[in-house]
């Protein structure tokens, strides 16, 4: 199991702060704690074994996403943050949490070479296609309940 509090000693979270201009620092960080042992590491969005130190940014989401099905006004959330500090992990638990509310969800990866258009439609295309089998299935199965009396 691992100890968060014992890695957090050993590494506190000033020292994990990377800037642009200070990479010795970042290095010198890295290796205050085994290699082997240490669950942070970069991983393309694949979940640690344990999702710690993100609990104010989950329930600042949870906040978020029952303000706007309550239809309350609320601020977005902007996750940044260097390779490797759990982004993806981050908004792949937001996405659960949100489909488990019953949100409709899609992702999309953003490339230089591509427009915003070009990056959005695909995704919103298959949504809207989904949402519209899903409001017909609900018209069928009402008329057809009808027809059947």
């Amino acid at each position: 199991m691992f100890d968060a509090d014992a890695y957090f000693a050993a590494c506190s979270k000033k020292a994990l702060t990377r800037q642009a201009d200070d990479s010795e620092k970042w290095l010198e960080s890295r290796r205050c704690m085994d290699a082997i042992k240490n669950p942070f590491s970069p991983g393309a969005g694949s979940p640690p074994p344990e999702l710690v130190g993100h609990e104010g940014i989950l329930e600042q989401a949870r906040i978020l996403l029952g303000r706007i099905k309550a239809r309350r006004p609320e601020k977005s959330i902007l996750l940044t943050g260097l390779r490797g500090v759990g982004k993806t992990v981050l908004l792949n638990e937001i996405e659960r949490m949100a489909a488990q509310t019953g949100y409709r969800t899609l992702s999309a990866e953003a490339h230089e070479d591509k427009s915003l258009a070009a990056l959005l439609v695909p995704p919103l295309r298959k949504l809207l296609f989904e949402l519209d089998r899903v409001a017909g299935a609900g018209n069928w199965s009402g008329s057809g309940a009808a027809t059947q009396q």
